[in-house]
């Protein structure tokens, strides 16, 4: 378990960068066109992922 440790490591933190690197430009975006296609596009794209189980990702 500790010889994986380190790409765990890495790999929780590639994974923590890109949701940041998506997550914060995509809110500023909704926040500017608040109403917009693309706000009422995107709010439903972000509750049809939720609605995914994660178990459903991995072996679907």
């Amino acid at each position: 378990m500790i010889e994986r440790l380190p790409v765990s490591i890495s790999l929780g933190l590639w994974t923590t960068l890109l949701v940041y690197l998506i997550s914060i430009p995509l809110g500023i975006k909704k926040a500017l066109r608040h109403g917009s296609r693309f706000d009422v596009w995107s709010s439903g794209l972000v509750i049809v992922g939720y609605a995914i189980p994660g178990f459903c990702l991995r072996f679907c």
